[in-house]
């Protein structure tokens, strides 16, 4: 036997297995007593932790409330308290051991959120799409769930939600997370990785997002009326639209640009705004200290013709903080999207558009004039031009040019 070792002037003895095995056979130890101390520390764990009160009524009955998987409060009315107890060491036994897919999707990604590995604006959104895709299914107990079961659920829903190929992705990773959760559980023995790769569905099975050119970019005659009518009205707010027409920024960088920050007309892109909901289900809208991927960490050059901009923007806030700021408060993502809805809409009456349609502008005119590949993902932050061609690159002429196109090819 090792040597006692002293902790805080007490001595403290490892005890090996076979002296706890000699201690078991020769009874010094009440098995059958520990079982029940065992079951009895758990049975109070199970109670300490109910956020309910447990009470009697006049009718000499028990009663207390608990929440079901749907987060409904029901009363539940037993004869004795033993039994009002035992009804609910049940119901949590039932929901640790068995658990359906929405207790099951929260377990985990509560789990994520509290080790860091997601973010609050993160686990917002993987909640929207929960409730989004497995609004039928959510009661289902995870343990009950087949590979079929997962086959026919997908199928279902991606023609039933008429799911995008992107949206399809969606569904994908909050299945790989609630199934790899619940295989970690050992409530399920089958991949879900497997179960997936299975599946084959054919590329017609996904709806085709629009695709109207005109609908994902600003024409090269709405660029003009918008920004003709951004340099006629010039406050803070359509200042940033304009940097954004000629940086390709995203709204959520643009919000976050501290005025120290800028030299020679260039600014790095160092964080960008994230937005999620507190405790009371209150938006809140936070800065993250990282762009939002790795590629989006870059230098931003401002054309020489727009540098008045930065100027301008000074001569409104010489001592800010933050860029972009009014009142001393930092100028929010969504009022630059309110804006330039508003513009569209009212101003120029012409279909609205967001801001990322205007950093789909930005990189179809640089691909447009032919600029180096590699400095269009710098300037943008993608990590490979194949990113860019094909979800930022968008026809910008008009009916009348590719007819005079067409018209030269075809006079040959």
């Amino acid at each position: 036997m090792r040597k006692n070792r002293k902790y805080g002037g007490k001595e403290k003895m490892n005890v090996s297995d076979e002296l706890l095995k000699y201690i078991i056979e020769n009874d010094m130890i009440d098995i059958e007593q520990l079982q029940i101390q065992e079951q009895m520390n758990a049975r109070n764990v199970y109670l300490n932790n109910h956020p309910y009160k447990i009470w009697e009524g006049k009718n000499g009955k028990w009663y207390t409330y608990i929440l079901n998987e749907d987060g409904e409060r029901r009363q539940k009315e037993r004869n004795s308290k033993e039994e009002i107890e035992d009804c609910l060491i049940l119901h949590y036994k039932e929901l640790e051991e068995n658990p359906s897919i929405q207790t099951a999707f929260y377990d985990c990604y509560n789990q994520k959120l509290s080790n860091g590995e997601i973010s609050k604006a993160s686990f917002d959104r993987y909640v929207c799409d929960f409730k989004r895709f497995f609004g039928e299914i959510k009661n289902y107990k995870v343990k009950e769930f087949t590979e079929y079961d997962i086959d026919d659920f997908v199928r279902k829903t991606v023609f039933g939600l008429s799911l995008t190929n992107k949206a399809y992705g969606n569904l994908r990773l909050l299945l790989f997370g609630i199934f790899k959760y619940a295989k970690r559980k050992k409530f399920v023995k089958f991949s879900i990785t497997n179960a997936i790769n299975d599946i084959d569905l054919s590329k017609k099975a996904f709806k085709i997002p629009n695709s109207e050119y005109a609908e994902q970019i600003f024409m090269p005659e709405e660029e003009n009326l918008m920004i003709k009518y951004l340099t006629e009205h010039l406050d803070i707010i359509n200042l940033g639209l304009l940097l954004m027409f000629k940086t390709g920024v995203r709204v959520g960088e643009l919000a976050t640009i501290k005025t120290a920050e800028i030299d020679n007309y260039t600014f790095p892109i160092l964080r960008t705004e994230t937005r999620y909901k507190d405790e009371d289900g209150k938006c809140i809208y936070g800065i993250k200290e990282s762009p939002k991927t790795p590629a989006g960490q870059r230098r931003i050059v401002i054309p020489t013709k727009y540098e008045w901009v930065i100027d301008e923007i000074f001569k409104l806030n010489p001592d800010s903080i933050f860029l972009f700021e009014k009142d001393g408060h930092r100028i929010k993502s969504y009022s630059f999207r309110r804006r330039l809805w508003y513009i569209c809409e009212s101003k120029l009456k012409i279909n609205p558009k967001s801001p990322h349609k205007i950093r789909k502008t930005y990189c179809s005119v640089l691909l447009d004039n032919k600029v180096d590949t590699s400095l269009v993902t710098t300037l943008v932050g993608h990590t490979e031009i194949k990113t860019t061609e094909r979800y930022y690159h968008f026809d910008r002429k008009s009916v009348d040019e590719k007819r005079n196109a067409l018209d030269k090819v075809l006079s040959l």
